[in-house]
């Protein structure tokens, strides 16, 4: 009789064990291989879409955008456009948009070398946030511009403008700072060592800067504490009543934030593009949303918080024929900048230094009401 003889059982185990752990090892780079395969194959869809949009912009009008070329119902470019909109999708099943003039995928995002687009991604806000100023403004006027959230080593300029001839922060050593006023913003951090500091300081805070070895002569520190590069600038032109672009009233934030808290329950609806002004600084909501009651008692004072809202200038404008369908906005597009176009007023609401932007209404522009 012949001796037969398989295998044991510990081998076949070990067999197993060694096959498992195998598979265990490669399935993760199995996967992120074929991620990275369906993102090529993304890429390679929009920028097959890009090269025939580019093709057929100059035979299209003056005003013919990308976001058009993905979204208009008009016969013609869906015509001219259709096998190229059926080819752009994403194997991934992700959704293709315009944001900020380049085509972007809820999956994988902007195209790594989107050429569509030459300037950074959506930002926000248009305000300096995050930057350094470093050293001061010494003698010279730093007009209208918010210096908010960002690092200001030697001279802070907080939340607030800093007008007409003022030492802000960085110190004025061993001389006069005679007559200049710091209106509406803060004096941060800087210190005044060794001369004169005469004059008002009307509307700001002097905070954490010491007067050394010199005089601090009649100098009135009337307001509020804004130190550290607040989001709520203090101080403005405008009132509530104020008329802007072209006839806009402008609604009182305080009055709207205590009239809701004084309601016994709910809040109030809100428009998108309403205008509101507080402490002289306007505001725009961004999206239809719903001012609670405790939302109104808690942010009465900072309409930003709210999450909402966003500040703007209302003389800070650009004409819409600064766009070009060839190169875009010039100068480019920032947070906050309000277009006059067919007799309606927006403001963009998208990144800063942004060339390709359809023009409104389209795209993250806002008509205000």
């Amino acid at each position: 009789m012949k001796n037969r003889k398989g295998f044991t059982l510990i081998e076949l185990l070990l067999s197993m064990t060694i096959t498992a752990v195998l598979v265990s090892l490669l399935t993760p780079v199995f996967y992120e291989q074929i991620g990275k395969s369906q993102k090529a194959v993304c890429e390679a869809n929009r920028h097959e879409f890009l090269t025939s949009f580019r093709a057929y912009q100059p035979l299209a009008s003056s005003d013919f955008t990308l976001y058009d070329a993905v979204n208009s119902t008009d016969p013609e470019i869906t015509n001219a456009l259709e096998y190229e909109r059926a080819g752009m999708v994403c194997p991934s099943g992700g959704t293709i948009t315009v944001k900020d003039g380049k085509l972007w995928c809820s999956v994988h995002g902007f195209i790594g070398s989107d050429w569509s687009a030459t300037d950074g991604e959506p930002g926000n806000g248009g305000d300096n946030t995050g930057g350094d100023n470093t050293g001061g403004s010494t003698g010279g006027d730093n007009t209208g511009g918010d210096n908010t959230g960002g690092d200001n080593t030697g001279g802070d300029n907080t939340g607030g403008d800093n007008t007409g001839g003022d030492n802000t922060g960085g110190g004025s050593t061993g001389g006069d700072n005679t007559g200049g006023d710091n209106t509406g913003g803060d004096n941060t951090g800087g210190g005044n060592t060794g001369g004169d500091n005469t004059g008002g300081n009307t509307g700001g805070d002097n905070t954490g800067g010491g007067s050394t070895g010199g005089d601090n002569t009649g100098g009135d520190n009337t307001g509020g504490d804004n130190p550290g590069g607040g989001d709520t600038p203090s101080g403005g032109s405008f009132m509530p009543g104020d008329t802007i672009a072209g006839g806009i009233v402008l609604q009182s934030w305080d009055e709207l934030c205590t009239s809701t808290a004084a309601l016994p329950w709910g809040g109030t609806n809100l428009a998108k593009g309403t205008v509101f002004v507080y402490n002289g600084v306007t505001y725009v909501v961004k999206n239809e949303n719903y001012l609670s009651k405790d939302s109104a008692g808690q942010n009465g004072d900072n309409p930003l918080a709210t999450g909402f809202m966003q500040q703007f200038n209302p003389d800070d404008t650009i004409d819409d024929a600064c766009y070009n369908s060839s190169v875009g906005w010039v100068p480019p597009l920032h947070n906050g900048v309000v277009c006059e176009r067919n007799g309606n007023y927006f403001v963009y609401l998208g990144g800063d230094n942004t060339k390709w932007e359809s023009q409104p209404p389209a795209g993250n522009w806002v008509q205000l009401k």
